[in-house]
């Protein structure tokens, strides 16, 4: 009995103790097996998300040749390594060798699915065509293993200038004003016919019928909300991406910083006045837009369906667009070779009284930039006061007062220092081109930048995420 017993006991300690060393080999096989996937998902997660943003930067590429060929399916990436090291943003560089008679907008909005360089599941991408401003957007995302890598690219054009031209004019009459630099003119064929604002009519008119379809004027004041007014930095966030009204940033009390990547659509007018200062915003209005004060405006676009102010001491550095014009005026400064362009369109309930001109560089207002007067009435006109560095494209005419750096594109030149107010003019019948400002050339021409419809396309901008 007593040896029964004994044997009984030393079977359960050894069950026991194989028990417990099974339980240890099982935990220690299981975080071994554990260690090994999660760093074997690891291991393909890596050259799926490279070969994601690889497909993604080629859809960029393949979204410019679309934009520039008549064929939706070119082949030129087919030449291209993405083993290559030089498989980077780096070899976007030459983007501007690109040259297009006019973009494709009939996928405009819409997402296209393209292989890119064989046709199988994992080379492809999703390219996206849309307007930011005065530029276009590019996007090409990419999905392999689950894993999407996004490419953001931003077209422009550059200025089709050297830096010793100062003024290129679509007639042939004589020039009298006070100048330095190269003068081109149609008489002298010295213009590339694709250069002529008169052959880009197409592309402009394109441009502002995409514009009116994205863009809708809120005509009956009756059904708005009332309106938003915010004056301090709590409020700010509580402005809706939509405000069904106005929309009044008051900084009067308090300095008032708003830095945010958004977009807000604002059915009434905008007004921005005292020590408001934003960042990064994209604001939509459908009707005016007023920026006066001390308000400090850094990297943000502007889109109003009608009028744009932007006066007394207040600072823009961005891109604003307007259908009906633009006024800079007071001590306002146009910084950061920013752009202004004034589509003139007529249709605005806030439509100005005529005049020749739809964007006024006036007082002692300093300006940075690209002004572009577009359509009708399509002219620029500056201020006596008024410093300027940059371009001034017009359609039609300008009239030059002021100081400026930097180059003039338009029809003809018009002297009206000596006339009052603004009212039309008759053009017919002119014997020259003149204007009582100075004009000089600007070395730095090269880095103001044009729409993505006038001339030679580049990437101005790039981001991946």
């Amino acid at each position: 009995m007593q040896v029964i017993l004994k044997w009984h006991g030393k079977s359960g300690s050894t069950l026991t103790t194989v028990l417990v060393f099974a339980s240890v080999g099982l935990i220690v096989l299981t975080l071994y097996l554990a260690h090994q996937t999660r760093t074997s998902v690891h291991a393909l997660q890596s050259p799926a998300a490279l070969q994601a943003l690889l497909n993604a930067r080629s859809g960029i590429y393949r979204g410019l040749e679309m934009l520039v060929s008549e064929n939706d399916e070119p082949d030129t990436l087919k030449t291209i390594s993405t083993l290559h090291n030089l498989f980077r943003m780096d070899m976007f560089d030459d983007a501007d060798a690109i040259t297009h008679d006019e973009p494709l907008f009939t996928s405009i909005g819409s997402a296209k699915t393209i292989s890119l360089y064989t046709d199988d599941d994992i080379n492809k991408s999703e390219i996206t065509f849309s307007v930011q401003g005065i530029y276009s957007l590019i996007t090409s995302v990419s999905t392999v293993n689950k894993i999407s890598r996004t490419v953001e690219a931003l077209q422009g054009s550059a200025a089709p200038a050297k830096p010793d031209t100062v003024l290129i004019l679509e007639n042939s009459l004589p020039i009298k004003g006070r100048f330095r630099g190269r003068a081109h003119q149609t008489d002298k064929r010295l213009i590339d016919d694709t250069l002529s604002l008169t052959n880009r009519e197409k592309q402009i008119k394109k441009f502002i019928s995409l514009l009116k379809n994205e863009n809708i004027a809120y005509d009956d004041t009756s059904a708005f909300d009332i309106p938003l007014l915010i004056q301090s930095s709590n409020a700010v966030e509580t402005i809706p991406d939509t405000v069904r009204g106005h929309l009044m940033l008051d900084g009067a009390f308090s300095e008032i910083v708003w830095r945010d990547r958004r977009q807000i659509v604002v059915y009434g007018d905008l007004q921005i006045t005292g020590s408001f200062k934003l960042e990064n915003l994209e604001l939509r209005a459908g009707g005016e837009i007023r920026v006066l004060d001390r308000a400090s405006l850094v990297n943000v676009s502007l889109f109003s369906m009608s009028r744009i102010f932007i006066g007394d001491n207040a600072v823009f550095s961005g891109n604003a667009l307007s259908m009906s014009s633009i006024n800079v005026y007071g001590k306002a400064e146009i910084k950061d070779r920013s752009s202004l362009i004034a589509i003139g369109d007529g249709s605005s309930r806030h439509q100005s009284r005529p005049s020749d001109y739809s964007i006024f560089l006036s007082e002692s207002s300093v300006f940075d930039g690209t002004a572009i007067a577009l359509n009708n009435p399509g002219g620029i006109k500056t201020g006596s006061d008024t410093k300027l560095s940059g371009i001034l494209w017009a359609q039609k005419a300008v009239c030059h007062s002021g100081k400026l750096s930097g180059l003039i594109r338009a029809q003809f030149l018009f002297d009206c220092s000596g006339l009052s107010g603004d009212s039309l003019v008759k053009f017919t019948g002119l014997k020259e081109n003149s204007f009582s400002g100075t004009l000089e050339p600007l070395l730095s021409i090269d880095n103001y930048r044009m729409p993505y419809f006038m001339g030679t396309p580049q990437i101005i901008s790039w981001r991946e995420f």
